[in-house]
């Protein structure tokens, strides 16, 4: 798993309010099975097996995919006091096992797939929302980075490959150099 994100720039690890994992699952089901009651027992079911309170668990996003959920648990100084930080626990295997279990207890649904964390931010005391320090290495970014990418290099490679192909064509339709005469060929007769 990828280390915490550093403290806030001037903060001590004391100082660390509160860590937000921003997380994402698809789960069995359609959209319109998702309503508030389910959310619910969704965040009861993050919460429980990650160990922290329900109240500690915001649903951010309910999208088709099966169902793609993106959930944000959070982590504050004083309330959670195990060891093994949230990012690291959703990618355990047995607390990913837990989840599932706690998932389809609390919802009826499946988990289909393993959670991927998205960001983590770090919060000192006083910060607010959006100023910490946030650590998104398996965000959007890498996605279009690793995607797009690969794909303008091999345009340029093809691109280059006709240019090469051009030239070559080019050439060999070309007289041979050497100021050598050219076959004279009649058109008319005499």
């Amino acid at each position: 798993p990828p280390p915490p994100p550093p403290p806030p720039a001037g903060a001590s690890p004391a100082d660390v309010e509160r860590t937000e994992v921003r997380a994402a699952v698809v789960i069995s089901g359609s959209l319109g099975d998702w309503t508030n009651a389910m959310r619910q027992k969704l965040r009861a079911a993050v919460a429980q097996t990650l160990g922290i309170p329900v109240r500690r668990v915001r649903i951010d996003s309910v999208v088709a995919a099966s169902v793609r959920i993106t959930f944000t648990a959070i982590q504050v100084a004083g309330e959670y006091t195990d060891e093994t930080g949230l990012a690291a626990k959703l990618q355990d295997q047995a607390v990913v096992s837990q989840l599932s279990a706690n998932i389809e207890a609390e919802t009826g649904e499946t988990l289909e797939s393993t959670p991927v964390v998205e960001a983590v931010s770090v919060y000192a005391a006083g910060e607010e929302e959006g100023e910490g320090t946030s650590l998104s290495l398996f965000g959007r970014d890498v996605l279009i980075v690793s995607t797009v990418v690969p794909i303008l290099a091999v345009c340029c490679l093809c691109g280059i490959g006709a240019a090469v192909y051009a030239v070559w064509y080019q050439r060999k339709r070309l007289p041979p150099a050497g100021g050598g005469m050219a076959e004279v060929i009649p058109t008319a007769r005499v």
